[in-house]
């Protein structure tokens, strides 16, 4: 009874960590008034304004990735908005292509079926041309690891499509791959249109 007692008292005065929707509302809340200076200075009506520093509202969220007083929720939505976020910050990385493979296993890793994360597999394609990130393979471990079917349809789809711009042969290859895996998936109807087309 006394150690309970005890433990109560110090679980009462630990620090909270913020939600993550809490800093997200915050943070667009001032992109918004940002916005609005802005349009307002263009027309005249007031000083341009200055823009924030980007690589504080990066680690904001970064903090709250490793925070471990906040739910796992809220840390994987922060990791999540660092992906998608990643080069707005500003920071010159030394190795990129090593830190975006760190956030991005982690994110599969713990939080694949995340109701939040479902364009997780449009995040991670969207690096496909970042040096030192393998956008397919990370691609590949998501679709081992969501357990939906048609989430593996999805992140297999994005994973053949992301080549669409950048290299015809292997985006024809993979198109061809994902066919075979999903034939009678719509996204394979769809690949075979944008194929032929």
């Amino acid at each position: 009874s006394a150690r309970n007692e005890k433990y109560g008292a110090a679980i009462d005065v630990l620090p909270t960590a913020p939600s993550f929707t809490a800093l997200s509302d915050d943070f667009e809340k001032r992109m918004s008034e940002l916005g609005e200076k802005f349009e307002a200075a263009q027309k005249g009506e007031g000083e341009m304004p200055e823009f924030p520093d980007m690589k504080v509202e990066f680690n904001n969220f970064r903090n709250l990735s490793k925070n471990y007083l906040a739910s796992p929720s809220d840390r994987g939505q922060a990791k999540l908005w660092c992906l998608q976020n990643f080069f707005m910050a500003g920071i010159k990385w030394k190795k990129p292509g090593k830190v975006l493979t760190g956030l991005s296993n982690a994110l599969i890793d713990d939080w694949a079926d995340a109701p939040w994360a479902t364009d997780l597999s449009g995040t991670i394609a969207r690096f496909v041309d970042q040096p030192g990130f393998n956008a397919a393979e990370a691609l590949t471990r998501l679709e081992k690891k969501v357990s939906a079917k048609e989430a593996k349809i999805e992140v297999a789809f994005r994973r053949a499509m992301m080549w669409k711009d950048l290299d015809q042969d292997q985006w024809i290859e993979d198109i061809a791959v994902f066919q075979k895996a999903y034939p009678n998936s719509k996204q394979a109807k769809q690949a075979q249109r944008a194929a032929e087309t």
